[in-house]
C-alpha cells in the first residue's frame, strides 16, 4: 500500500529542510560527439535546438606556440537530440577571432581577423531554414577578439581589438529591421577576448585582456535603456579567451586563459563559475572536463556547450581541440504523470510524482518553485502549494506529488513531451521529463 504524509502549511518549511538531502550546485558536465574538425578561436550560437559552430583556425605547421593561422569559413551544426555533427554551407569570408549571436532564428557572425592578420568589420548572417548566408551592414569598427549578444532584438557588438586604436570599449549595435548600425556607450573597460551574454535585458561582458592586465576578472552590465555601464561584482577568477552563456537566469563563465601558468604564457582553465544577476554574486561551478583557451559557446535549452579551443601542450605548443562539452546546472529527476494523455482544453488535474532514489530525496524541493511546462502547482487558498509525499513507486522511499491544471500547461498539440522544473531548499535546480499525449 502507497505511504501516504500529508504536512500542514505553517510545517512545511520546518520539516522539509529536516528532510532534505543537501546537494552540491556545482552543475553536471559530460563529454558528447566532438566536433569534425580541431578549432581555435571560432565562435559558436544556438539556434532553433542546434548548435552552430562557425570560423576560427584549423591546425597549421609553425614554430610559434600556437598553430596559427590558417582562418577557414566552416560551418558545422551538432544536434544534441542525435549526438551527431553535420557539415553545413561554409561562410563566405573564411576568418578567425569571431563572435556569434542568435537573433530572430538567424546566426549573426561579426568581425574578426582575415587570410592577412587584418582586422575586419564584416557581418555574415546564415539562416537555417534555406541554409544561405547573407552579408549584412559591415560594422562602423573592424575589430577581431571581440563579444556580442542580443537583448531585445538588437545585437549589441563589444570590445576586441583594432590595429589602429588597440583594445577597443567600442560597443556598436545593429538593428535587423533596418540593416543599421549605432554607436552606443563605450565599456568602462576596453578589452580583448571577453566573453557577453544577456540576462532579463541587461548585456554582461566578462573578463579579457588589455594594457593594465593581461587577465581580467572586470564584470560590466550595459543596460540598453538608459544606454550605460555599471560595475558589478567581479568574477573570482581572472581570466581571457573564456566563453560564456545564460542558462535559468545566471551567466556562466566557462574556461579561458588564466594566471600561473609557464614563463611567457597563461595557465589553460576548466574552471567554471556562476554569476546571479539578482544578488550581484558570483559561485563556483562544476569544472569543465577538457581545460581550454580561446573556445566557443552557446546555449541550447537548458544546455551549455563548449566547443573547440587550444590547450598548451609540455612543449610549448599548442593544440586546437574539437572537444564538445555539455553542462547543465540541472539536476536530472523522474517524473511520473498521471493522466498521460491530455486536453489542454480541460480543466482536468494532472498528478506529477518526482520519484526519490538512494541518491536523491524528492522531498527536498520546494513545492513553491515547481512549475509543470510553465504551469505553478495547485494551491490553498492562501497560495500554499498543496502537494503529498507518497510511495508512489513502492521502493520504501516517499515521493513528492502535486497536483496541476491540464489548462495551464503551456502546450501545444504537437508536443510529446511535459518538463517540469524546480529547485531544492538548497538551491539546486532539478529537472524531469516524462512522455504524453495531447488530443483535441
Amino acid at each position: 500500500m502507497a505511504k501516504t504524509l500529508r504536512i500542514e502549511s505553517a510545517s512545511i518549511a520546518i520539516l522539509l529542510l529536516s528532510c532534505q538531502i543537501l546537494l552540491a550546485q556545482g552543475g553536471t558536465w559530460n563529454t558528447v560527439a566532438p566536433m569534425p574538425t580541431p578549432l581555435g578561436d571560432l565562435a559558436a550560437g544556438g539556434v532553433g535546438g542546434i548548435l552552430y559552430a562557425v570560423g576560427g583556425e584549423v591546425p597549421y605547421p609553425s614554430p610559434l606556440w600556437r598553430p596559427c593561422c590558417g582562418f577557414v569559413g566552416m560551418l558545422e551544426a551538432y544536434d544534441p537530440g542525435t549526438d551527431k555533427w553535420t557539415a553545413e554551407s561554409p561562410m563566405p569570408t573564411p576568418r578567425g577571432g569571431v563572435a556569434a549571436c542568435e537573433l530572430g532564428g538567424l546566426l549573426y557572425v561579426l568581425g574578426g581577423i582575415g587570410q592577412h592578420d587584418e582586422a575586419l568589420p564584416t557581418v555574415e548572417v546564415y539562416n537555417p531554414k534555406t541554409g544561405r548566408w547573407a552579408s549584412k551592414a559591415p560594422m562602423p569598427t573592424a575589430r577581431f577578439g571581440l563579444a556580442a549578444a542580443a537583448v531585445n532584438g538588437v545585437l549589441y557588438a563589444v570590445g576586441g581589438w583594432n590595429p589602429s586604436l588597440g583594445f577597443v570599449g567600442t560597443v556598436e549595435a545593429y538593428n535587423p529591421s533596418t540593416n543599421t548600425w549605432t554607436p552606443m556607450q563605450p565599456m568602462l573597460t576596453p578589452r580583448l577576448v571577453p566573453a557577453a551574454a544577456a540576462v532579463g535585458g541587461i548585456l554582461f561582458v566578462v573578463g579579457g585582456s588589455n594594457y593594465s592586465a593581461n587577465f581580467l576578472a572586470t564584470t560590466e552590465a550595459y543596460n540598453p535603456e538608459s544606454n550605460t555601464w555599471s560595475t558589478k561584482a567581479p568574477m573570482p577568477t581572472p581570466r581571457a579567451g573564456l566563453a560564456a552563456g545564460t542558462i535559468a537566469g545566471d551567466l556562466y563563465a566557462v574556461g579561458g586563459e588564466g594566471e600561473g601558468g609557464p614563463p611567457f604564457f597563461g595557465l589553460w582553465l576548466s574552471t567554471t563559475e556562476a554569476y546571479d544577476p539578482k544578488t550581484d554574486t558570483w559561485r563556483s561551478c562544476s569544472p569543465m572536463p577538457t581545460a581550454r583557451s580561446n573556445l566557443a559557446g552557446a546555449t541550447v535549452g537548458d544546455t551549455f556547450y563548449a566547443v573547440g579551443g587550444i590547450r598548451l601542450l609540455p612543449n610549448a605548443t599548442g593544440q586546437l581541440l574539437a572537444m564538445n562539452e555539455a553542462f547543465t546546472p540541472f539536476l536530472s529527476v523522474t517524473i511520473r504523470v498521471n493522466p498521460a494523455t491530455i486536453n489542454l482544453r480541460s480543466n482536468v488535474k494532472i498528478k506529477v510524482a518526482i520519484l526519490s532514489t538512494s541518491l536523491f530525496d524528492a522531498t527536498s524541493i520546494n513545492p513553491d518553485t515547481v512549475k509543470l511546462s510553465g504551469a505553478l502547482a495547485e494551491t490553498e487558498r492562501n497560495g500554499t502549494p498543496i502537494f503529498s509525499f507518497d510511495d508512489v513507486n513502492d521502493d520504501g522511499i516517499l515521493d513528492l506529488v502535486l497536483s496541476f491544471r491540464a489548462r495551464n500547461l503551456q502546450l501545444t498539440r504537437a508536443d510529446k513531451q511535459v518538463v517540469l522544473k524546480g529547485q531544492t531548499f538548497a538551491g539546486q535546480l532539478v529537472k524531469g521529463v516524462a512522455s504524453v499525449r495531447i488530443v483535441p
